[in-house]
């Protein structure tokens, strides 16, 4: 595998150029590990009709001549409906954190050459503190590094939950401006840090499932082609060489043409392309959740118990209290909220 040599690489990609077709090729496959939380993993079960975006990547890539090997510790849930390479280290309900203390272990029988990370939504969900999602990031990155110093490390900024108040409440935008902060500090020349915007543009009523969290069809996609048109456009993967036929020698030799120097380019994107896909703007109210539009109070007692919706409101500013398992109050009323982050569904009446 060659490999460009790289001024600065800390970079925020976002473009969505075709990738052209190619033809039979010869070089080594490079090895890439999609690696994070469920976003990466997909489906639960093997029958599932959501392969994660890593479906999608591996078809791209390999459909535009890009000698291609998907590394990790697992192939679960092995897809039956996909045909592609399932090899992958994304796993469900991991923090930050969590895969921090598992990478290790996790690469113990493989060494990537560029990895996808993609962490921290379940941090978000949890409002682990912003100082332990760094400090695992970083951990992540150096363990990555141990196996392989000059492994290219692309880190996605993630995408939002369909939850504007969760995702403001838990710091989901102050974290992908911190994983931007940290790739300055933290890339090389040896080991450059990517940094992959996949928060901007996004619509979570086209890009989410119900649940608002996990990747619809078209999410994964979207997240496939952002992280093929990255790996793309910084030269960390190359078209794989054609197999030619030679030509039968010249009777008559040719000119001779000077040898035009080798440029290097230099990859630096600091601004966001002015040409961008379409923001689509969700509607005021989401038709998954009320929560963040409405006001719910608790009652109690054998046949008044439970949640009841005493209509559209502005929800004042709650302080959660110190113990994470109580439910906070809402001070200027005296009434008791639902605690934070948990959903109502209508559709099957109940709160998650």
């Amino acid at each position: 595998m060659k490999l460009n040599a790289f001024f600065l690489v800390c970079a925020i990609v976002i473009c969505f150029g075709a990738i052209t077709a190619g033809t039979a090729h010869v070089d080594a496959s490079i090895k890439i590990c999609p690696m994070g939380d469920s976003i990466t993993r997909g489906g639960m079960e093997s029958d599932s009709a959501y392969p994660s975006y890593r479906y999608h990547l591996w078809t791209m890539l390999h459909n535009g001549g890009y000698d291609i090997d998907f590394v990790g510790s697992t192939s679960e849930p092995n897809f039956q409906r996909f045909v592609f390479d399932q090899d992958h280290d994304g796993h469900s309900g991991f923090t930050t954190e969590k895969l921090a203390d598992e990478v290790d272990h996790l690469m113990m029988n493989y060494t990537p050459d560029i990895v996808l990370l993609y962490i921290g939504t379940n941090d978000v969900l949890q409002q682990i503190p912003m100082s332990t999602r760094m400090r695992s990031i970083d951990r992540i990155v150096g363990s990555i590094r141990q196996k392989n110093p000059n492994v290219k490390i692309l880190i996605a900024q993630i995408s939002p939950t369909g939850d504007t108040f969760r995702n403001e409440y838990a710091e989901l935008p102050k974290f992908n401006q911190e994983l931007l902060a940290y790739a300055q500090r933290a890339t090389s020349v040896a080991s450059p840090i990517v940094i992959v915007d996949m928060y901007s543009a996004w619509s979570t009523d086209l890009f989410n499932q119900e649940d608002g969290i996990h990747t619809s069809t078209e999410g994964e996609l979207q997240l496939a082609q952002r992280w093929a048109n990255a790996l793309i456009s910084t030269g960390m993967i190359q078209p794989s060489v054609p197999v030619t036929t030679p030509s039968p020698p010249p009777t008559i030799a040719p000119t001779t043409v000077p040898t035009q120097p080798t440029v290097v380019p230099t990859y630096q994107v600091t601004t966001v392309p002015t040409t961008t896909w379409p923001q689509v703007t969700p509607t005021a109210v989401s038709p998954r959740s009320g929560f963040g539009t409405r006001y719910w109070n608790t009652r109690s007692g054998t046949s008044g118990s439970g949640f009841f919706n005493s209509g559209p409101r502005v929800v004042p500013v709650v302080t959660p209290s110190s113990n994470r398992g109580s439910t906070p109050w809402n001070t200027d009323q005296g009434t008791q909220f639902s605690r934070p982050f948990q959903r109502w569904y209508p559709s099957s009446d109940r709160w998650s």
